[in-house]
């Protein structure tokens, strides 16, 4: 779901959360399933998800089922080109627990609207006037911070909900030249 978090010293800014991605939980729960090791590199998830029945399919090799999920998490993510948004768009739900994958989307943590984005108004602000427009948040364990480009971050679950942490990961974020 996409908070769109507007701070009353700059009307004209707009940062968006998005801590409810499905594209992008689903193709986390398809890495860890089917054990992918990505070119991308990917925290661990917390909770870690039970991968129920999920197998890969044997249609094609590890490694291009592997390639297939790099490609797709930098689309789903608006990185890197691509046409394909989500896995839906390259293989469907085959070879995935449909349940399991629901399941721990369910038992992820929920945000109260923008309660957190409420401790941190400064910071975002200062971050949006400084180019920030999109503020993800994954189910990474610990604490995680990263500038996926010149206009969005990435934060975990743990960093959000610490003021003191999320504050910081604002005041880290750089227009990139």
């Amino acid at each position: 779901m996409g908070v769109p978090v507007m701070d009353s010293t700059t009307p004209a800014t707009s940062v968006t959360v998005l801590d409810e991605e499905p594209a992008l939980l689903e193709l986390l729960y398809l890495r860890h399933a089917w054990r992918l090791r990505t070119r991308t590199t990917v925290p661990e998830l917390d909770p870690v998800p039970d991968r129920g029945e999920s197998a890969m399919p044997g249609t094609l090799s590890k490694e291009a089922w592997t390639a297939l999920w790099d490609v797709t998490w930098a689309s789903a993510r608006g990185l890197g080109g691509g046409t394909a948004r989500s896995w839906a768009d390259v293989g469907g739900w085959n070879g995935l627990d449909r349940e399991a994958c629901r399941t721990w989307m369910l038992s992820l943590p929920r945000a109260d609207g923008d309660a957190f984005e409420a401790l941190v108004t400064d910071e975002l602000a200062a971050a949006a006037e400084r180019g920030l427009r999109v503020l993800r948040v994954l189910p990474y364990r610990g604490h995680f911070v990263e500038q996926d480009d010149e206009k969005s971050l990435t934060v975990s679950w743990k960093t959000r909900a610490s003021r003191a942490d999320y504050a910081q990961a604002l005041q880290r974020f750089e227009e990139e030249e």
